[in-house]
């Protein structure tokens, strides 16, 4: 007997086995209004990132990732809004998928 984990889905109960899962490969806590870091572990072409802001912000950074080096950077966008506009702290998830 086979022993696992089932996930109820839009089509009924489905191992987790046979269906597409992800999984966290890092978590990046930001603490600055702009910046950057490397995620060595992270290739955007096994997944995605998801950032999180963790208070009240009218705009989001701009935030780029570079695959070659590894870098996530995140900065004010170009024009006049102030610092209080953007989050104080975000945090960005790192996954990649089955």
């Amino acid at each position: 007997m086979a022993y696992g984990i089932e996930v109820i889905t839009s089509t009924g109960a489905k191992n987790t086995y046979g269906i597409n899962t992800s999984r966290v490969v890092s978590v990046y806590s930001a603490t600055t209004m702009s910046g950057s870091t490397t995620v060595s572990g992270f290739d955007s072409d096994k997944g995605d990132y998801t950032y999180v802001i963790s208070d009240w912000a009218s705009f989001a950074h701009d935030i780029t990732w570079n695959n070659t080096t590894k870098t996530f950077t995140w900065g004010k966008h170009t024009g006049s809004i102030p610092d209080s506009a953007y989050a104080g702290t975000f945090d960005v998830f790192f996954f990649h998928y089955k």
